[in-house]
Parts: C-alpha cells; sequence; structure tokens
C-alpha cells in the first residue's frame, strides 16, 4: 500500500512538473535538421556548484543533457554521472551557460533549460522551447 502511495504522490509530482513547465516556456527556437543551435540561460552562481542542462518533452519525464561542475577558482569539469555527448557542447562562464546542439533533427525538439544544484536546492531557469521543422511539404 505504500509503494502505490509513493508511486502516486511522483506521477502527481511529474504532472505538476509537466504544467509548470510548459507555461513558463519563454523562448521558442525553430531550425532546420541539420542546424546547429546554441541555447542559452543566464545564471547566478556565486560559489561552486553543479551546472545541469534539462530536456523535457510530453512523452518523457526531464532528461539531463549536460552537467559541469562550475568553479570560482577550479577549471570547468565535467560531471562524472553525465556522459557527455558528441553532439551536445555546453559550456559556461560566471554568468550564462550555453548548449550548442550540433546537426539538430526532429528528436532534438522539445523543452531545454539549465538548473543549478546549490547546497540541497535545485535552481531553475526560464525555458526554451526547440522546435525543429519537419521536412514534410505540407
Amino acid at each position: 500500500m505504500v509503494l502505490v502511495s509513493v508511486m502516486a504522490l511522483l506521477l502527481r509530482v511529474i504532472s505538476v512538473l509537466s504544467v509548470s513547465l510548459s507555461s513558463q516556456a519563454g523562448l521558442t527556437v525553430e531550425a532546420e535538421p541539420g542546424d546547429d543551435v546554441t541555447l542559452w540561460c543566464k545564471h547566478s552562481l556565486t560559489k561552486s556548484a553543479h551546472l545541469f542542462w534539462c530536456k523535457h518533452t510530453n512523452n518523457s519525464v526531464p532528461v539531463y543533457i549536460a552537467c559541469k561542475y562550475y568553479s570560482l577558482t577550479l577549471p570547468l569539469n565535467p560531471c562524472f554521472f553525465i556522459p557527455e555527448s558528441n553532439r551536445s557542447v555546453m559550456r559556461v562562464n560566471s554568468t550564462f551557460s550555453s548548449l550548442t546542439i550540433t546537426a539538430v533533427n526532429l528528436s532534438d525538439s522539445g523543452l531545454y533549460y539549465c538548473s543549478s544544484l546549490e547546497g540541497k536546492y535545485m535552481i531553475f531557469s526560464n525555458t526554451t522551447r526547440l522546435q525543429i521543422k519537419s521536412n514534410s511539404l505540407d
């Protein structure tokens, strides 16, 4: 019975997250298949922290795309728990992070946002909807 209650609560949280993220989408980027796309987010890190890029679609839970450990004094390091992709490159400076996706395709469409893990709290940025145009002749 406890397991059923936990699963119901988890599904409710995921539903709320989906609605919340969809309602915050402020920017839409359209691209053609094969284009290189760079997405940006502003962060306010004042101390060392993990910075993540996430992707969310209607058919899935949010997925971590990239992660870097940002430090004010040390070089930028990738996170060992999220493998780096050969199509996605994450860059971070003192106020912005970017995610460049090369040779986009329809499966890259979705809602993207960055987040930081500051202590025990996740801080989320505004979202960007990436929409890849279909090659169909409508």
